[in-house]
């Protein structure tokens, strides 16, 4: 049975793949805010172009999407920093004796392995694995 400490841990640990998956959904969202401030530029510039009152529509509009992008560039530096903050808590196991718990955890928790995907890849049992996870999980613990 897992304690609230180990709990806590593999959540900070379970971070970096959400963190990953946030910031391919924000990427994405930019690129399309990026690409509508374009559109809307050069749609309300042609449009003022030919009567001169679309340049009051223009600012407003422009204005809005960097704000935009502004709080998204703000979330996507935030969530690079939790993602490095786990990348490097899981590097920073060098002892020799703990090789197999960065190992486990980074299989785990920065490439997304199942615990079977661990077990097939390191040809140890499912057992070991957890075995291994949980003993990562209380190291990490204890150093942060």
């Amino acid at each position: 049975m897992t304690t609230r400490i180990q709990k806590a841990t593999i959540s900070l640990l379970g971070q970096y793949l959400e963190s990953v998956k946030q910031l391919a959904g924000l990427s994405r969202e930019i690129e399309r805010n990026v690409s509508l401030a374009y559109t809307v530029t050069s749609t309300l510039s042609e449009a003022s172009a030919g009567t001169g009152s679309g340049r009051g529509q223009v600012e407003p509009a422009v204005v809005a999407l960097i704000v935009l992008l502004d709080d998204l560039g703000k979330e996507a530096e935030q969530l690079t920093a939790k993602r490095n903050f786990v990348k490097e808590l899981i590097d920073s196991i060098d002892e020799k004796s703990r090789k197999q718990f960065s190992l486990v955890l980074h299989l785990r928790y920065i490439s997304g392995l199942t615990f079977e995907e661990i077990a097939e890849e390191l040809e140890m049992s499912v057992r070991h694995i957890h075995r291994l996870h949980l003993e990562a999980v209380d190291y990490i613990a204890s150093v942060i």
